[in-house]
């Protein structure tokens, strides 16, 4: 019986140690990430800097690190307490750093360009105006599509009514539109080989 008492501690504690194991693979040749290492490294970057902000690091849909620093409010926001993993809030126009490093991501892994015109990535079943059949994604990513200052929402259905009524005003293509980055969700997908 104490034999195999001792033998489930030691499962146990096998189990627990390797859990606590934050090396993952990472690449090719076996090349691994110590994901600890890489929340210090991030902390000492940002730590003092910024205000607050929250870190998670999932590798392969398993959680390996969560971390918080600073301040989720300010007093002078009122209500002032400090930041948590738990803190949702809205990203709003930083996620478009994220959605252009995505697709960045994927050109290159698809060897295209940002030069390259966007409007066979689209969705087939959509009717593209004229005008969009010009845009690049370099474009895009540089609000110069001259997609109109008109709000049509970013939702599937007003983007598709977008790219259908030739909405592009080639006389002022330095307009900011937020249908630039959302149309780069159906471009990011299907640059990796989705149906969309």
């Amino acid at each position: 019986m104490k034999t195999l008492l001792n033998s489930a501690l030691f499962l146990i504690l096998f189990v627990v140690v390797s859990s606590c194991d934050k090396t993952v693979e990472v690449g090719p040749n076996n090349a691994t990430l110590n994901t600890d290492d890489l929340v210090k490294a991030i902390a000492k970057r940002l730590d003092g800097k910024c205000i607050g902000y929250q870190l998670v690091i999932s590798v392969k849909g398993s959680q390996k690190n969560i971390y918080a620093y600073g301040d989720a409010r300010l007093a002078q926001d009122g209500n002032a307490r400090k930041m948590s993993v738990t803190d949702k809030f809205n990203l709003a126009s930083c996620s478009k750093t994220i959605t252009a490093a995505a697709l960045l991501h994927v050109l290159n892994a698809q060897k295209k360009s940002v030069d390259d015109l966007i409007h066979s990535y689209l969705p087939a079943h959509w009717t593209l105006s004229a005008g969009v059949k010009t845009i690049t994604f370099k474009q895009l990513m540089t609000h110069r599509s001259g997609f109109s200052d008109k709000s049509y929402g970013s939702d599937y259905a007003n983007l598709k009514k977008l790219v259908s009524e030739n909405l592009k005003d080639s006389s002022k293509p330095e307009v900011y539109n937020n249908a630039n980055y959302a149309l780069m969700r159906f471009l990011i997908v299907s640059l990796a080989g989705h149906a969309i």
